[in-house]
């Protein structure tokens, strides 16, 4: 009576199928990170390397054959640089106007 236990026939195994998981781009990280500083800190500088790393970011996801994710975080981080542009670009405008006026 060593009965042992055994996976019936036609069950489902586990492990060993599937897809790999799919990873992050280190650069969509890099370029809603980015976005964010440009918005809070440093509008003009962070706010353009985020849109140029951005692009490249959504370049490297879109030909990487859906091995790498994070296009939304890639997309995220380059509207958040352009706000972060268009208030660095309101600050320079006004500081300016408030020295011709002063």
């Amino acid at each position: 009576m060593s009965e042992q236990w055994q996976q019936p026939q036609g069950q489902p195994q586990w492990g060993g199928g599937g897809q790999a998981p799919q990873s992050t781009s280190g650069k969509a990280t890099a370029a809603l990170v980015l976005g964010i500083v440009s918005i809070l800190i440093c509008p003009l500088i962070c706010g353009i390397i985020g849109v140029i790393i951005g692009g490249q970011a959504k370049n490297e996801i879109d030909s990487s054959g859906g091995r790498l994710g994070g296009r939304g975080m890639a997309q995220a981080g380059v509207i958040l640089s352009w706000i972060g542009i268009a208030w660095g670009v309101l600050i320079v405008i006004l500081f300016i106007a408030g020295a011709i006026s002063a």
